[in-house]
């Protein structure tokens, strides 16, 4: 496991889990004592340790990039609907 830091940032782009959404997009907030604050979509806040906060895959429009291997299905779900909505 890296260290608190080597890989999350404040502002790292993250998916977070969530019993409504499955997955929730999040932003981390703070860095406090091996855990992550992470500010997530619709105004929650969830607190979590590194590895249960995967890194979002950056906007890749003018390219691709896929990790179906290891994707979750809402994370799945959001990249095929990111990469279809090209308006």
């Amino acid at each position: 496991m890296a260290l608190l830091g080597d890989v999350h940032t404040i502002g790292t782009h993250v998916w977070v889990k969530d019993d409504e959404e499955s997955w929730r997009k999040g932003d981390v907030a703070k860095l406090e004592e091996g855990f992550l604050v992470i500010k997530a979509e619709g105004g929650k806040t969830v607190t979590c340790k590194p590895d249960e906060a995967p890194i979002q895959n950056p906007d890749t429009r003018g390219g691709v990039e896929v990790r179906s291997q290891r994707a979750a299905p809402r994370m799945l779900e959001f990249e095929l609907e990111s990469r279809l909505d090209r308006t």
